[in-house]
């Protein structure tokens, strides 16, 4: 390239750059946010591309964005756990698994093909089942210890509230396997009995919210000293 299509390069990339910065350096103009319409009576597409329209009654969203006539007994679009796609009852219709330990799913019900591999046999040990006693070549993997305390894995990548128990807290009052775990308290909630969220007595959660101890002068609810309360 000879000096005189150097410099006509430079100068358009300059240009270019100077056109998607803006002037001094501040960014350059932007797309305005699309603002999404429900142009289509047939369709749960909206104008941004995403599904949020609403089909005419009896109709449910297709995962294409066509409105179809819902089908009795279907969970493919089904509002909610435990309801077919036209919003009738059914326990057929799960979405998670509750409680792996006994292979129940969010509909209570037992031996639900939504437990299928949650959670390997803890009294067989390597021995390719889950616990709804069905074949899971995960589970062929011997568990030794808990490798992801956050998701409740073992070291073979299967969720193990066995290995896990206690490790860490979770939710409030919980381990990150579900368990119930009293260490896990979030909050005092009743300083009249210095009692927390977990039902426990706890001077640590309680200690600045407890009053004072109308039989213990000297001392608040949870037995600490107290000047305040002389």
């Amino acid at each position: 390239m000879d000096a005189k299509s150097a410099s006509g390069f430079c100068r358009a990339v300059i240009l270019a750059s100077v056109a998607l910065v803006g002037c001094n350096g501040a960014p350059g103009p932007t797309e305005p946010p699309c603002v999404p319409s429900c142009a289509d009576p047939n369709s749960c597409r909206n104008t941004c591309g995403g599904l949020t329209c609403p089909c005419p009654t009896g109709d449910v969203c297709d995962p294409g964005g066509a409105c179809r006539p819902c089908v009795a007994g279907a969970c493919q679009a089904a509002p909610a756990a435990c309801f077919d796609e036209c919003g009738n009852a059914d326990s057929a219709c799960a979405k998670r698994c509750a409680d792996p330990d006994h292979c129940v799913d969010d509909c209570g019900m037992s031996n639900s093909t939504v437990c299928a591999g949650a959670e390997c046999d803890p009294s067989s040990p390597g021995g390719c089942l889950d616990t709804c006693g069905q074949y899971a070549p995960q589970c062929c993997c011997v568990a030794t210890t808990c490798a992801t305390v956050s998701t409740c894995a073992d070291n073979c990548g299967n969720y193990n509230p066995e290995a896990c128990s206690g490790l860490a807290c979770g939710s409030a009052c919980q381990d990150t396997c579900g368990n119930p775990d009293p260490n896990c308290w979030a909050a005092c909630v009743d300083p009249t009995s210095c009692t927390d969220d977990c039902g426990n007595f706890n001077g640590v959660a309680c200690g600045g919210a407890a009053i004072c101890d109308p039989l213990n002068r000297g001392f608040d609810t949870c037995g600490n000293i107290q000047d305040a309360c002389d």
